[in-house]
């Protein structure tokens, strides 16, 4: 008998970016593979790759109820039709509102709820995430129960959170991201090749995100601001990604604008080949103040060989060996990743050796080969060798 797995992930363009190697994996087993998500603009093409899409609209924030429950109604309905084996949610509202789908089907599918990080509620101390944060966590201790059904989380941040809130992590996984193709990311020379980095040629620092405030754009070029003038040749500070419209934390348009009007920084706006596109950058930085799940844009960056500058947040600590391949500096400070920025713009022979720092550490830990065999080790507890006769 075939097995049936859905992945229910927000987004087209995240589950091709991030859970892609999964679904590919399952198929290759033999699997019967079905995404439901949003199918966006432009969206890739998951159909012809073979897997069944099911189009779904959720917000993936805030809270409406009846659109909520019209949405909670198609993420049953298509539970029905399809009669998984195994369910693989994505994210806060998939994992919540799938594993109360999954709760009411007979017989119940197997499930498997992964948490990118956990976003704003535990992040912030704003007066909604404090009112918001109780009701999250009655609803995760719900959600994330029972013998079928596993948590994997990509920090041990996220682990000690909802271990707290569960009271027991004996059903919680650690699996440290997405995963990265390290044949794919390479550096643009390798350890031992010749030296193509000039000692006139201004250091290119990148940050790769969606431009949101929580992502540490303003921070990113305040201290381009801080170092222009000071070093020489002038660094140049690019942005890559464009404003997440569906987030309330999205950058104004015109702020971006300003600030290439301005010089500060360069707008590359979104990109599709990431390889080539990091094979533009010297450093990578993400200044994030919020927690995230396991930063993938800086996997891949250390993959290509690249320091990295990040904050001491949950997820992006865990990306970076402070010193060796990077530097970690507070979260919101402009000053202290100005003076991490100024230490690698002046430092050549520290570039290169924390970069093939870097790409050794992402080889040896994020590999994506690894990150797919952990998760199917995951699935193999939950789903017995034969499926269900009812399914």
């Amino acid at each position: 008998m075939t097995t049936r797995i859905v992945f229910f992930v927000t987004e087209d363009w995240y589950f091709a970016s991030h859970r892609l190697p999964l679904a590919l994996e399952a198929q290759r087993r033999g699997w019967e593979v079905h995404v439901l998500t949003r199918l966006n603009t432009g969206s890739p093409p998951l159909a012809e790759m073979g897997f069944h899409v099911h189009n779904i609209h959720i917000a993936r924030s805030g809270l409406n109820p009846l659109e909520d429950l019209r949405t909670l109604r198609d993420i049953l309905r298509i539970y029905r039709e399809v009669r998984p084996h195994i369910v693989h949610h994505v994210a806060m509202k998939p994992v919540l509102y799938g594993s109360l789908a999954a709760r009411v089907m007979r017989p119940q599918p197997a499930v498997v709820n992964a948490l990118a990080g956990l976003g704003f509620v535990f992040s912030s101390q704003s007066p909604k995430a404090r009112t918001l944060k109780p009701l999250v966590k009655a609803l995760l201790r719900k959600s994330l129960s029972g013998s079928r059904s596993r948590t994997i989380v990509q920090n041990p941040d996220d682990a000690r959170t909802l271990t707290q809130i569960q009271g027991t992590g004996q059903f919680i996984r650690l699996i440290r991201g997405s995963g990265v193709d390290t044949s794919q990311f390479i550096p643009k020379h390798s350890d031992a090749g010749t030296d193509t980095d000039t000692m006139n040629k201004p250091v290119v620092f990148g940050l790769s995100a969606r431009l949101n405030e929580d992502k540490g754009v303003s921070r990113f070029v305040e201290a381009a601001g801080i170092v222009r003038g000071i070093v020489e040749p002038a660094p140049r500070f690019v942005l890559i990604g464009q404003p997440d419209e569906h987030n309330p934390s999205a950058v104004p348009q015109e702020a971006l604008d300003a600030w290439a009007q301005e010089g500060l920084v360069e707008l590359w706006g979104h990109r599709t080949n990431m390889p080539e596109t990091l094979q533009g950058i010297d450093v990578a930085v993400l200044p994030s103040t919020y927690g995230e799940g396991l930063p993938k844009a800086l996997l891949e960056a250390g993959s290509c060989g690249l320091p990295i500058i990040t904050t001491d947040t949950p997820g992006c600590r865990e990306t970076v060996v402070d010193g060796v391949t990077g530097f970690i500096v507070p979260p919101g400070d402009s000053e202290a990743l100005a003076t991490a920025v100024r230490r690698l713009a002046e430092d050549h022979a520290l570039r290169q050796t924390m970069g093939a720092a870097s790409r050794r550490h992402v080889a040896a830990n994020f590999a994506v080969e690894r990150v797919v065999s952990d998760t199917f080790s995951v699935y193999a507890e939950v789903i017995p060798s034969r499926p269900h006769p009812g399914l």
